[in-house]
């Protein structure tokens, strides 16, 4: 009886269709610098966007998944060309929903996973940029300060002021 009860479930799985709402615990296929690509179902894969993987910033997606990861999401939407969107996000923040989907026991493993990406996030909080990246955001921010008290405001009077000095030099308009 129980391999008619397990050949149901394997073939109610390959017919089912993934619907907005439903909560699946699915493995991760690939990983992109956007996000993951999310198996949900057998032959059925989602994408998990990098914005919705959690509540905090997430630096790198390859940071939190790697191929093979079995990670809890929810299907946000389905587009008109039938792209699956997926989010783990608000998986996260409903827990009472997961355990409604039969997931509890994929939830100390998801915190487990939320910590990690506060860890990264707080530890990347602020330093966007190295010191030299600043300082030479620094120079260039002067640099420009001093162009535009020259009087230059814009493209077309730099060009304007490149030509008549061209022609100042007596090269007019030839070409070399």
């Amino acid at each position: 009886m129980a391999q008619v009860e397990d050949a149901h479930a394997m073939v109610m799985s390959i017919i089912r269709d993934l619907t907005a709402g439903d909560i699946y615990y699915g493995t991760v296929t690939r990983i992109m610098s956007f996000g993951a690509f999310v198996e949900c179902l057998p032959g059925k894969e989602g994408m998990l966007h990098i914005s919705e993987i959690s509540a905090n910033r997430v630096p790198h997606t390859e940071d939190v998944f790697k191929v093979g990861d079995r990670v809890l999401v929810m299907v946000k939407d389905l587009d008109d060309t039938g792209r699956v969107n997926l989010t783990r996000r608000r998986v996260m923040a409903n827990e009472e929903k997961v355990r409604e989907a039969g997931f509890a026991y994929a939830l100390p493993d998801e915190r487990e996973r939320d910590n990690l990406i506060a860890s990264l996030s707080s530890r990347d909080k602020g330093y966007a940029f190295s010191m030299k990246d600043r300082v030479n955001a620094r120079e260039a921010k002067n640099k420009l300060g001093n162009y535009m008290e020259r009087g230059y405001s814009s493209n077309r009077s730099s060009r304007n002021d490149f030509e008549n000095s061209r022609e100042r030099r007596g090269r007019g308009d030839r070409r070399r």
